[in-house]
This record gives structure tokens, sequence and C-alpha cells, in this order.
């Protein structure tokens, strides 16, 4: 890595820095490796997206003179990681935003599992906040399988379950059924806010949508992906949320205290 490094221009160590990001993207994004329950699909467009879309995006910059440094940033390919677990927590969002969360007191997540299975049958996939990742691991067995996407069962219950992360947390669960969803990615080259200024560099037909702006003192770049969430069906799916606890700086805030 370091000896080719060394060999690229600023600009070249550039598109390499984005391909570093799009490949850890394409390994972390778990939405595609649930098909039972997310029907994905893929639109190729140019159009302007429509209110039922929304855009996961990071835009950022790096300064050129470290472009210019002999030892690559190797650090910048969990950008690509950051937009996987942004497509994962936008989808609890908006699943529970239209499907009203279950107010439920604190309790082990097998009876959280078992009332699920009562509502809806059978369980693909589970999305969990982090905090019951030590649970899960006690009260069913494990075959990891990826990074945050374990296929668990006990004997009766067995489904696919997607973890948060410290960096992209949420507070519900959401229990997916067969067919529940669909997830659709539209592949436009219009993410940049000023596209005349950026460099597209995407393949032809790939979800996930890069460019780049480089100037002499800074490059301005963007990675980032355009999604809907619909739900086919509603039967199929039930979402859950316990309490959380309330930090000091919380409770300092809602006594008025600065």
């Amino acid at each position: 890595m370091i000896n080719k490094w060394q060999n690229l221009t600023p600009e070249e160590r550039m598109k390499e820095i984005l391909l570093e990001m799009k490949n850890k993207y394409y390994k972390t994004r778990m939405i595609d490796s649930i098909p039972h329950a997310i029907k994905v699909e893929e639109m190729v467009t140019d159009k302007v997206m429509n209110e039922d879309f929304f855009r996961i995006a990071i835009h950022s910059k790096i300064f050129t003179k470290y472009l210019e440094d002999d030892m690559p940033i190797v650090w910048m390919d969990m950008t690509g990681a950051n937009i996987a677990r942004g497509e994962e927590k936008s989808l609890v969002y908006r699943v529970t935003k239209e499907i009203e969360p279950i107010e439920i007191d604190e309790k082990p997540i097998r009876e959280i599992i078992r009332d699920a299975y009562d509502i809806i049958g059978d369980i693909k996939a589970v999305f969990i906040p982090s905090r019951y990742l030590s649970q899960i691991h006690t009260d069913f067995e494990f075959d990891i399988q990826s990074p945050r996407l374990d296929s668990v069962s006990d004997g009766i219950y067995q489904f696919k379950v997607i973890r948060s992360t410290i960096s992209s947390d949420w507070d519900e669960i959401v229990v997916l059924g067969q067919g529940a969803l669909e997830w659709t990615r539209k592949i436009t080259k219009t993410l940049p806010p000023n596209v005349s200024n950026y460099k597209l560099f995407s393949e032809n037909k790939e979800q996930l949508q890069m460019a780049y702006h480089m100037n002499p003192d800074i490059c301005h770049f963007m990675i980032g992906t355009v999604s809907r969430c619909r739900i086919l069906d509603s039967e199929k799916i039930v979402t859950f949320r316990t309490p959380r606890e309330i930090s000091e700086e919380e409770i300092r805030i809602v006594e008025g205290e600065q």
C-alpha cells in the first residue's frame, strides 16, 4: 500500500481514498443481507428526488498537504461504513414513524422476541439497540456471518440480527417478518450540492455516489446514497420502545440547570 501510494499524484491519492470508502460501504451494508425481510430495488434516474426519497451523504474535506504526505490516509475508509450505518438508522427511524412502537418496560430480549413472534408469526430480521447485544448473545446461539450481522437461533426462533453501533445507535427494536419492507436505492448523478464544481467518481449504475473537488489547499469530497424505505406489509412488522437511561446532563437540562 505504501509503495503504491508513494507513486501516486495527490489527485490519484484522493481517488484511492474514495475507492477505499466505497469498498468499506459495500462490505458493511447490512440491508442487502436480509432479502427475506427486505426487498432491495435499484432505480436508475437523474430526475430530481421526490419527498419519498432521502439522501444519506457525507460532505467533508481533506487538506491537500495530507495528500502530499508519503504515508497513506488509512482511516478515511470508515466514512463508507458510516453511510451503511446511516441507512440502517434511517430504516429504523422511518419504520417506527409509520408503525407506532409498543411501549414496554425493560425486559429480557428473549421475551421481546417471543412477544413479536406472537404478533407477526415468523421472524426474519431484528434491528436492535447496542445495549441488547450481551443479552442476545446469552439467550441465543449465534452464527456470526459478518460484522454486525448474525444468524440467531434457539431451537424455536431463527432470524438475522442487525445491531446498532455506538456511533449510530437507536432506541427502538424493529422486528421484520417475510416481505415486510422494500428498500429502493436511486442511482443518480446529482448528489453534490454544486455538480459543476465536482468530479464524479462513480461507475455507471453504482449505488454509492462519490465526487470530489480539488483546489490548491483543500480537497472537498462527498459520498452518499439516495434511498426510499417503503412498507409492503405492516402486519409483518412490530416495533418496541423500551425505557432509556437519562444522562445526568439531560436531567440538568430538564431541571433548568446550566
